[in-house]
């Protein structure tokens, strides 16, 4: 095996223990010490790859949200979408599915290092900007598009935050509400 193979998984292997670390203990037990016990990496081999804690965490965000755009894709070819509505239902399932219990532990320690390291904003920025383009770009009513993924977003936020917990057969039955396109046609709300 070649070096930027090995080095490709050990990066992988270290960013899935950097997960687990975070959804059984948060944010504060995420240290190099902390990662290279869990992940059997030496913290000189951890350093080497993320250099800093910063470097760590933008590394998972960015696993993160190549993560999510596979889950969208792959949610939406699996079920089919109806037609030009691929990139919005893939993103309402992804946000379903980040939604889900499994998910908050995870989901609350990126928003804890979103406060920690703020800049690290930008990549969700980006990635954001990406999905509406896409999402703009296919739609017949790209405005209305637009609102049900930001609906949906906040949806999960909201949640996630405890500002308005739910049950998760509300949360279900609010997110199929949201990728009904049928409930969302234009003549229909004049």
């Amino acid at each position: 095996m070649d070096n930027p193979t090995r080095s490709e998984q050990s990066r992988l292997k270290a960013i899935k223990a950097a997960l687990g670390l975070l959804q059984r203990e948060g944010i504060g037990a995420l240290t190099f010490d902390a990662l290279a016990s869990e992940s059997g990496i030496s913290k000189g081999g951890l350093l080497h790859q993320f250099e800093t804690k910063e470097g760590l965490l933008t590394a998972l965000l960015q696993y993160r949200s190549q993560h999510i755009n596979e889950v969208a894709t792959d949610l939406a070819t699996q079920t089919g979408t109806p037609e030009g509505e691929p990139a919005l239902q893939g993103q309402l399932k992804a946000l379903q599915a980040l939604a889900s219990a499994t998910g908050k532990p995870v989901n609350l320690a990126f928003l804890a290092a979103l406060a920690q390291a703020p800049e690290l904003l930008q990549q969700i920025r980006s990635d954001h900007t990406e999905y509406l383009t896409r999402i703009h770009d296919e739609a017949q009513d790209a405005d209305l598009a637009a609102l049900r993924w930001l609906a949906a977003t906040g949806l999960v936020l909201m949640d996630l935050l405890g500002f308005v917990p739910l049950a998760e057969d509300t949360s279900d039955t609010l997110f199929e509400r949201l990728r009904d396109p049928a409930a969302w046609r234009a003549d229909q709300n004049t």
